[in-house]
């Protein structure tokens, strides 16, 4: 029985909901199927286990055109692969893909790994900034029929792509359509590494000091003091945004817009009887 491990990051639960999708679909193909959540995932102790695996998973969100910096990073920690090892990703986002693949490719490939596979889920914009109501993907995502479709290029496409790698493994060609937007995408990101184009600001006679935001930081840049309050480097998942019950954190561009609270659908959805899997 093949071992595939899938490791994921999500702020708002729609990747978590991906990696719970294809991780059902890979197990009703037989194989021996489980999730990672990289926040507490120490690589030093699951080297072993992730070097055993037959296939690893990463399951990811867009953030300004690339993978979340998180995964990034848990990505360029990987240990060197003695032996090819076979790969694949799948990423969620509402806007532009761009060279978000590319960028995971290069830094796996001279540590012996190959993407073998790529696959995305379309889901609401949680980005608060950009949610206007009436605007494309502002409610309602993911479908169930886009779940359904994740689900089947688990149980069927992956394994059969695994299989036809398992002697020389090849990384999938990235192919990104020339856009304009590619032009941003290439120096956007250094401002959000640099923590420079996220800064909260806090209406203290909003904030009841909760303290969700600051549990929901997957960088823990969010300190109660006793107000919440920033410090390092900001990944913009806005997750503090979203998580705040009261709305008392904001953005430059997020005052009056509406939160993104997580996806309506969940993995039992998909799974009862009535969606004739």
């Amino acid at each position: 029985m093949p071992k595939v491990r899938v490791h994921y990051f999500s702020s708002t639960g729609n990747s978590q909901l991906a990696a719970e999708v294809i991780t059902a679909g890979l197990q009703r193909a037989g194989w021996e199927a489980s999730l990672k959540d990289i926040r507490t995932l120490k690589i030093e102790d699951e080297t072993e286990d992730i070097i055993s695996s037959d296939l690893i998973g990463f399951v990811f969100p867009i953030y300004a055109f690339r993978a979340a910096i998180i995964m990034e990073e848990h990505i360029q920690a990987l240990p060197a692969s003695k032996i090819p090892r076979q790969v694949f990703f799948a990423a969620t986002y509402a806007g532009y893909l761009d060279r978000a693949f590319m960028r995971l490719r290069d830094f796996l490939v001279p540590k012996n790994y190959f993407p073998v596979a790529e696959t995305t889920l379309i889901c609401e914009d949680s980005w608060t900034a950009i949610r206007i109501p009436g605007t494309m993907y502002d409610t309602g995502w993911p479908e169930k029929a886009s779940l359904k479709r994740l689900f089947d290029f688990s149980e069927k496409n992956i394994p059969q792509i695994w299989k036809q790698n398992a002697d020389s493994p090849k990384a999938a060609i990235c192919w990104v359509p020339f856009n304009p937007i590619t032009l941003i995408a290439a120096t956007f990101p250094i401002a959000i590494r640099r923590g420079k184009q996220f800064p909260i600001f806090v209406k203290k006679s909003l904030c009841t000091k909760c303290g969700k935001c600051a549990s929901q930081c997957p960088t823990g840049r969010l300190k109660m003091m006793p107000f919440p309050k920033a410090q390092g480097n900001c990944i913009g998942c806005y997750g503090c945004i979203n998580s705040c019950p009261v709305e008392a954190i904001n953005t430059w561009f997020t005052n009056g817009r509406s939160r993104y609270r997580g996806p309506r659908l969940k993995l039992s959805d998909l799974l009862a009887p009535e969606s004739q899997l």
